[in-house]
């Protein structure tokens, strides 16, 4: 009996020992995988955190030695000073970023295989301090060495990188996310002697990070001004040359609205000088217009603004034209103003520019995907803005003032009331 129950309690101790072993790994397992999560959620908020505090450091920098002595007296100038010379390159860093170019000498890498490699080398480049790894970037990238890598530009969240052509623009990239001096330093000198578009933007990225109070302004649009300079790539646009049209839109404002224009401008005039039609469909074209497009979105005075002084803007885009005008919101004071104004006004629109008014309007198409500095617009309410614009035309065939654009109104009243009774069926039948 007791040999019995001796051995029952040594079956009943080793099955408390193997759920308890059991229970163990369980919670290891689960803590860690909650803990992986946690970080993957985490990754982009501390690249903002970074970037502001970057920012803030090279705003605290400026305002020490005054802006203007910082860009323009050689002796406040960081890049000149010594300061870089005594920093110390981080030896991991450098030994990881050189055996990555040997291989892809030696041997093809997969564009897969590639993308990997520099995902670990950035994860070691946030994990080092960040002067010796922003040290050990810079000194690799003024070797000159580069490696195509397979993989196209593609912008992530928050204006990072998802995908670089070469090693030199993915290091540019990690650049901008490490240590703002020496990020600030060596864009300057890619914008000054640009050898690739997108360096460029990777570099006017870079700028632009650092700019929150505005101080360097002036400077990223020069450089932008010059970025449209290089007929090399007008030609023949780099998908990182397209998107670095984002730069206008963090600028805004009235020059940068014209200067978006002009692209607009390019293929709609011949060698005489002679409007010849609708700007081709040039991925410039389109990347000049949507940064206008949101431009009005986000300051729809300053467009508004350059209509009142030159009524003949655009004419040489005529769709492009419409397309601004048409995103006028009724339920805005000022804006249902100049509305009023531009339909009351006998030529502002040409017959072919009022047709497609009447088909368009109100105009919220939105705009999806990452841009390198500027945070998307916020979703307009479709629905509300159908039913102001409705109530608005229907208002102005009453007008006597309205007479001559009275049939496009009718046409607006008929294809809104249209809308908004199948999505009112639709809503039923949910």
């Amino acid at each position: 009996m007791n040999s019995k129950n001796g051995i029952h309690a040594k079956i009943t101790y080793r099955a408390l020992f193997l759920i308890l072993s059991v229970t163990v790994i369980i919670s290891v397992f689960f803590i860690t995988f909650k803990s992986v999560q946690y970080n993957k959620k985490n990754d982009q908020e501390k690249l903002v955190d970074k970037k502001l505090s970057n920012a803030q450091i090279i705003s605290d920098f400026d305002n020490s030695l005054g802006a203007e002595d910082l860009i323009n007296d050689e002796s406040l100038d960081v890049s000149k000073s010594n300061y870089f010379s005594e920093i110390v390159p981080d030896i991991y860093i450098s030994s990881e970023l050189n055996s990555l170019w040997d291989l892809a000498q030696s041997r093809s890498l997969t564009s897969e295989q590639f993308s990997n490699a520099l995902a670990r080398i950035r994860t070691l480049a946030h994990s080092r301090e960040p002067a010796a790894a922003a040290a050990a970037i810079i000194t690799f990238l003024n070797s000159g060495k580069d490696a195509p890598t397979g993989l196209d530009f593609i912008v992530g969240e928050d204006g990072v990188l998802s995908e670089a052509p070469t090693m030199r623009v993915a290091l540019i990239d990690f650049l901008g996310q490490t240590e703002p001096f020496q990020a600030l330093e060596y864009s300057r000198s890619i914008l000054t002697q640009p050898i690739t578009p997108d360096e460029f933007a990777v570099a006017l990225r870079n700028l632009a990070w650092l700019n929150p109070d505005r101080k360097y302004d002036a400077e990223l649009r020069d450089h932008f001004s010059s970025m449209l300079d290089q007929q090399d790539w007008l030609s023949n646009p780099s998908a990182g040359f397209l998107e670095a049209f984002d730069i206008a839109l963090h600028l805004g404002g009235e020059d940068m609205a014209k200067q978006l224009g002009g692209v607009l401008r390019m293929d709609a005039y011949d060698q005489n000088n002679r409007l010849i039609g609708e700007p081709e469909s040039h991925p410039v074209n389109r990347a000049a217009f949507i940064a206008l497009d949101r431009l009005m979105i986000r300051e729809p005075q300053t467009i508004i603004g350059i209509f009142k002084k030159d009524p003949s803007w655009l004419e040489w885009a005529g769709e492009h034209r419409v397309s601004l005008l048409a995103r006028l919101d009724p339920r805005e004071p000022t804006q249902r103003a100049f509305l009023r104004e531009i339909l009351t006004k006998p030529d502002f629109f040409t017959p072919e520019e009022l047709e497609y008014f009447s088909e368009l309007y109100p105009n919220a198409n939105g705009f999806s995907g990452n841009r390198l500095v500027t945070s998307r617009e916020p979703v307009v309410a479709q629905e509300d803005l159908d039913k102001a614009a409705l109530a608005t035309v229907q208002a102005w065939q009453l007008d006597p003032q309205f007479a001559a654009v009275k049939a496009q109104l009718k046409m607006i009243e008929s294809r809104l009331t249209s809308f908004l009774e199948k999505r009112n069926t639709a809503s039923m039948n949910k």
